[in-house]
């Protein structure tokens, strides 16, 4: 029977407060101290790959009534990003929604039909995600260019 080696580490209550002890620890300093912080340019283990910051508001104050349009990094190259729409921005982008709303429904019709073939038209959207991406982004460019000067703040 194997037997198992004592722990590094102890943990006592002082004053309603759990202390931990570095057993192996020479004249009573910890070998290395370690920071709960992580560092410079190093990703936090806690945090999610896909955490995003939030958008900034807009630089300029909106008219009243006007709305926003707030950006994500999947689809667009430049988010998160927050664009103030114009009235013609806001009806080309009801124009945008009513198109992906039909070709949404036209590809489940599609895929629905012709399965084999929706699995080569799903790769080959794949394998060009980067130049949709980059066309939505160009076209969200001049979404925010409609209303002249540009309104657009970027996160991060």
């Amino acid at each position: 029977m194997t037997q198992v080696p004592p722990t590094r580490y102890r943990v006592v209550e002082r004053g309603r407060r759990l202390e931990v002890i570095d057993t192996w620890a020479r004249d009573g300093v910890p070998e290395r101290p370690r920071s709960p912080l992580p560092a410079a340019g190093r990703r936090d283990a806690r945090q999610p790959r896909n955490a995003q910051p939030r958008p900034a508001a807009p630089r300029r104050p909106a008219p009243a009534g006007s709305r926003t349009l707030v950006t994500s990094r999947w689809y667009d190259a430049k988010g998160p990003r927050a664009i103030l729409l114009s009235a013609e921005a806001e009806r080309k982008l009801g124009g945008a929604r009513t198109t992906a709303i039909g070709a949404g429904v036209a590809a489940l019709v599609f895929a629905a039909l012709f399965w084999p073939l929706s699995l080569v038209a799903l790769l080959f959207a794949l394998f060009r995600a980067g130049a949709i991406r980059g066309w939505i982004t160009v076209w969200l460019d001049k979404l925010d260019q409609a209303d002249g000067e540009g309104s657009s703040a970027r996160a991060g």
